[in-house]
């Protein structure tokens, strides 16, 4: 009897050894996958979703409204049925699992979710959005502006709601295997190597061949023929303008994989199970990809225009552009409504789209945004924008296509000017763009110049093992952590002429930086690796995750908003 207590016992403080040095380390958990928003985090451990980092729009998806951020992982809303959240959330577990510290802020009762707590095998942060893959279907939460939850409504959820699956669904009888949320777009991929797309759709980015939003699921499309769409009708019906569509680059290919989105894209890409992309939407800088003319170079001019008849500013604009010389670049004229081939023979194994926007919304067809304003008023738009797609090729290399966009307007409309000969209206125009980018395929380093002006972002890849590598692209401060490289930036004091004292810092390391693997990422193999346009990026290596960059709402998950320069555990 003695000997079976001393067994017992044993086995029991093996048991609790084990977990307590799991969760010392932070390290208790069976993760699959992960993704990274702008200041969102989400990931899947042991078949269930949890969120951290900012709640902006209910991305958390825990049905609050009142908590703003989380700097720890939340477990992502499994109630099927409305309960109240005044009885407190468990924040905080002791090492045999049960709460020591809940959260008794008051809320409004936490809405019903429809996941329930079903397996969940796939996770996507988008700008304002996530969405995810439980038992094989499609779930969603928080904003839906353009119905990009796909639930048949345009209603924000705080909670994640099914995407619309009921007999009329696309995706009635489909088994659902992968999921991309875009900026105020999504897309999916079901078993039957089929893509399905809702939400905004501006630019083509639903890719089934018109300028339509959907709330619910649409095709991409498999069409072979080639047609025109009608983009502007008069006030009589009569169609003004069209756009050419071609023939979809998917009839008879099978998809086997989804481009991940980060930032403002309206481009979409898929790749075949041959290894070929194929993509669709915006492509004012080439970021299609298929070869299609962009207008590179710049322009610039200024102009004026006056008109008798008074709230004439449409009429006036056209002939201030007119004065100005300048042909200012319609996007719509070059977007692909339907998926089109990337040009080149070229294969890959992944894709990521990465698009950031700096000052006023560009994205926008200016011109026609000016010219048909038939009302009086001043309108500045002064921003940069940029769309890359990266790829890593078959071969080992990494391409890119796309490119940048930049644009300095300022339209003044005047009506009712009181000249002495009667009412005038007065247009005003000054105008200065610049289009830069490749329409295809371009093998490169992806170095600083990758990006020009002030525009920065941050680009990840692994090479096998915890062999990653970052590059900050054009940011010459580190010490945000972005890298993950365990930079310390070194300055010192010197004196110059006349005795006066100045700091000289070291400038930063440009290019790919070899991310730290002296401290927990040491001896762990990354499977997954996610990367924010904010400087944050986070990995699934030997099942666990961890994080580094930049922390402002938390979105690494370690409790805190300091940045981290190395790979630090998440605690879920």
């Amino acid at each position: 009897m003695l000997a079976l207590k001393v067994v017992v016992f044993s086995a029991f403080v093996a048991v609790f050894l084990s977990v307590a040095t799991a969760n010392a380390q932070g390290d208790s958990q069976e993760a699959t996958d992960v993704s990274v928003g702008n200041d969102t985090t989400c990931a899947i451990k042991n078949a269930r979703a949890y969120c951290w980092g900012s709640n902006g729009d209910g991305r958390l998806g825990i049905g609050r409204w009142d908590i703003f951020s989380s700097k720890k992982p939340y477990p992502v809303a499994t109630n099927t049925s409305k309960k109240s959240a005044d009885g407190g959330n468990c924040i905080e577990r002791s090492w045999i699992g049960t709460c020591s510290k809940y959260d008794r802020n008051p809320s409004p009762s936490i809405p019903a979710s429809d996941m329930g707590e079903i397996d969940v095998t796939k996770i996507s942060v988008g700008s304002t959005h996530v969405c995810a893959v439980a038992d094989a279907q499609v779930y969603c939460w928080g904003d839906n502006r353009y119905g990009q939850l796909g639930n048949k409504s345009y209603r924000d959820s705080l909670v994640p709601v099914a995407v619309h699956v009921d007999s009329g669904s696309l995706l009635s009888q489909k088994e659902m295997i992968d999921v991309t949320a875009g900026f105020g777009f999504t897309c999916a991929l079901a078993s039957d190597y089929t893509v399905s797309c809702w939400g905004r759709n501006d630019h083509g980015q639903l890719g089934n061949g018109t300028l339509k939003k959907s709330n619910v699921p649409v095709s991409v499309s498999y069409d072979n023929k080639s047609d025109k769409l009608c983009t502007s009708k008069s006030f009589f019906g009569r169609c003004t303008a069209t756009v050419n569509l071609k023939p979809s680059a998917l009839v008879g290919k099978k998809v086997v994989s989804l481009a991940r989105i980060h930032g403002d894209t309206a481009t979409m890409c898929v790749l075949t199970e041959e290894g070929r992309a194929v993509c669709w939407g915006a492509n004012h800088a080439g970021q299609v990809g298929n070869g299609a003319g962009v207008p590179y170079g710049s322009d610039s001019g200024r102009g004026e225009d006056r008109h008798t008849k008074s709230h004439k500013c449409e009429e006036t604009s056209k002939a201030a552009f007119k004065q100005a010389g300048v042909n200012l670049y319609s996007y719509s004229n070059n977007d692909s409504l339907r998926p089109a081939n990337v040009r080149g023979d070229y294969t890959f194994k992944d894709l990521t789209i990465t698009s950031k926007q700096h000052g006023d919304s560009v994205y926008v067809d200016v011109q026609k945004a000016l010219v048909d304003r038939d009302s009086p008023g001043t309108v500045w738009i002064d921003g940069a924008f940029y769309t890359y797609v990266m790829a890593t090729g078959k071969d080992g290399k990494t391409y890119h296509w796309g490119g940048n966009h930049v644009v300095d307007i300022h339209w003044k409309c005047v009506s009712n000017g009181k000249a002495y000969y009667g009412d005038w209206t007065k247009t005003e125009l000054r105008v200065a763009y610049s289009i830069t980018g490749v329409n295809r395929p371009t093998a490169t380093t992806i170095t600083s110049t990758l990006s020009s002006g002030n525009i920065k972002g941050l680009s990840c890849k692994v090479n096998g093992g915890n062999n990653a590598h970052c590059d900050a692209r054009g940011t010459s401060n580190l010490t945000d952590g972005r890298t993950g490289s365990n930079y310390q930036r070194t300055c010192k004091t010197e004196t110059g002429v006349f005795g006066i004292k100045y700091t000289k810092c070291d400038p930063a390391p440009t290019g790919y930086q070899k991310v730290y693997t002296g401290g927990w990422l040491g001896g762990r193999a990354i499977s997954a690796i996610d990367t924010s346009m904010n400087g944050t990026t986070c990995v699934v290596a030997n099942d666990r995750i961890g994080c580094w960059g930049v922390n402002n709402r938390g979105q690494l998950g370690v409790d805190d908003t300091n940045d981290r320069g190395v790979p630090t555990a998440v605690r879920l």
